[in-house]
């Protein structure tokens, strides 16, 4: 989201380069992008911006345009007042018509929580919620924990 708060800008940042850290030694080849990728549906024939995705061994491109990717592994979501209903929502729905599509984090901006959904098979979502910042998330297509207090490191609420 352009023009995002300081904490939302500190929770992207921070949770980009904490999943860039942890798939580097990983066995699979994983590419960490920032929410300039846009991500494309082609059955809704539209693109949306994900604040991070972590695509697995290959980016894949949409009529070999290199401004929009097929193909995220990992999505994330920081989300806010004016955007938690749509990604909650329609753009959670958007995502699920792409089948590379397997987890989806959500990570509040107003506290240490982060919800997490995992596609288990292809019609079925698990979501697990993770509070406090001496908690650790776990994304399961990574098979890589998450430490609560590294994605929120430096943002205060008030």
């Amino acid at each position: 989201m352009p023009g995002g708060t300081l904490e939302h800008n500190l929770i992207a940042s921070n949770f980009t380069s904490l999943l860039k850290s942890a798939v580097r030694p990983l066995s699979t080849k994983y590419f960490v992008l920032n929410s300039d990728q846009k991500i494309y549906i082609e059955t809704a024939r539209t693109a949306v911006y994900p604040d991070a995705l972590v695509i697995c061994e290959k980016p894949i491109f949409w009529n070999d345009r290199r401004d929009l990717i097929v193909n995220p592994l990992v999505v994330v979501e920081i989300l806010s007042r004016t955007t938690s209903r749509y990604d909650r929502g329609d753009k959670f729905l958007l995502y699920q018509q792409l089948p590379s599509f397997r987890e989806y984090v959500l990570v509040e901006q107003d506290r240490p929580e982060i919800e997490i959904w995992f596609r288990e098979e292809e019609n079925l979502w698990r979501k697990t919620v993770y509070n406090g910042l001496e908690v650790r998330a776990y994304l399961r297509s990574l098979e890589i924990p998450v430490l609560l207090s590294e994605v929120y490191e430096n943002v205060s609420w008030s």
